[in-house]
């Protein structure tokens, strides 16, 4: 039977920690997780820490870890001292995590962090990366070089701040593909070259925001979303291009102190498409059974599933109807029905429909 180990990691020391630092719990715990008598999951949950120098860096080797799908690591914030979805050094904060040939490593949630590199590390070994903000530094923030085989590692729910090449980079991954799925990025980088995707990276729901050109959101074979929105005018669907980085969106947008949570009014608000194994938020919000909201954050619960009344003219009956879908809600009534007496309602939630269709 496999055991979860959980060990903790409190940068300044206090309250008797396992470990100071992710690089001490690597010499610690790196072990064949897989073998007879050594059966576990280890899991490093990461303290809030006062002095910001956070649980620094850590390189996890194939030459130290022997890991499999049921037989993993994962990297969180401890409860409570999770980042909120803001940037956050005085919470579970650690800077690089390089991994050489280590795979089904689940990193976050919860973390601020900043750089990420993967190297001959197999998309068939995969990578989840979830519900963290990265606030990357140059030259290169989530990376894969090398490796091989079929799948993807996975990037969701994230918001990823960056000034540098490329913020998710798959361009030296030879078969080691991304995922990237409602994220909120934004690039800094003013430099020729610089894209938010670049190379073996396959996008839907995220919002890319570049400071201007020649910076580009998708560079290479980065694949686009029919969902994805941009600052510019790369979005595949022109509904979703040139939708701004600022307040008309987002909480905050200042420089240093940015709040990338949607507020209402924001032109991301229910422009998702279902996407079956993003279940939640950064926040952990459910988005299950709701129309999904562009990005790492989902503001709007709105139903998938509704039920209308209404009544019949000069009449006490009602007209009932029910469905599931998408917005937008177009609704069919008979032409003896009051719609101005409709309402559409599920769980509570009272919504007008999109438009009447009359028959």
């Amino acid at each position: 039977m496999t055991t979860t180990v959980i060990k903790s990691i409190k940068p300044d020391g206090l309250g008797s920690p396992d470990y100071t630092s992710l690089s001490s719990w690597d010499i610690g715990q790196r072990a064949n997780i897989t073998a007879a008598g050594n059966n576990t999951i280890q899991i490093a949950e990461v303290y809030s820490d006062p002095t910001q120098t956070g649980a620094g860096n850590v390189t996890l080797s194939n030459a130290n870890w022997t890991v499999d799908a049921t037989h993993y690591i994962i990297i969180r914030a401890a409860s409570g001292h999770g980042c909120g979805g803001v940037w956050d050094t005085l919470k579970a904060y650690m800077n690089t995590i390089t991994s050489n040939g280590v795979g089904f490593v689940t990193i976050g949630p919860g973390l601020s962090i900043r750089n990420i590199r993967l190297n001959d590390v197999p998309a068939s070994t995969p990578w989840l990366i979830e519900r963290n903000v990265h606030n990357f530094a140059p030259s290169y923030g989530i990376l894969t070089v090398g490796g091989s085989g079929a799948g993807f590692h996975i990037v969701k729910n994230c918001i990823i701040y960056y000034l540098g090449t490329s913020a998710v980079d798959g361009a030296a991954a030879a078969g080691s593909k991304i995922k990237i799925e409602n994220c909120t990025l934004y690039i800094k980088s003013t430099a020729a070259g610089s894209s938010c995707l670049n190379g073996a990276v396959t996008s839907q729901n995220n919002y890319l925001a570049i400071v201007s050109s020649p910076t580009v959101c998708y560079l290479g074979a980065a694949v686009k979303g029919t969902n994805d929105a941009t600052s510019n005018t790369e979005a595949l669907t022109a509904s979703l291009r040139n939708i701004a980085y600022s307040t008309a969106n987002f909480v905050n947008v200042t420089s240093g102190s940015e709040d990338l949570h949607l507020k209402a009014g924001s032109a991301l608000l229910l422009k998702g498409v279902t996407i079956a194994e993003v279940t939640n938020d950064i926040d952990g919000t459910s988005r299950v059974g709701f129309v999904f909201d562009i990005g790492a954050d989902q503001f709007d619960q709105i139903p998938l599933c509704w039920n209308y009344t209404a009544r019949y003219k000069n009449s006490n009956k009602l007209f009932k109807a029910s469905g599931c879908g998408r917005f937008p809600r177009m609704l069919r009534v008979p032409g003896n029905v009051d719609t101005g007496t409709g309402k559409m309602v599920d769980d509570g939630i009272e919504i007008d429909p999109d438009s009447y269709s009359v028959v």
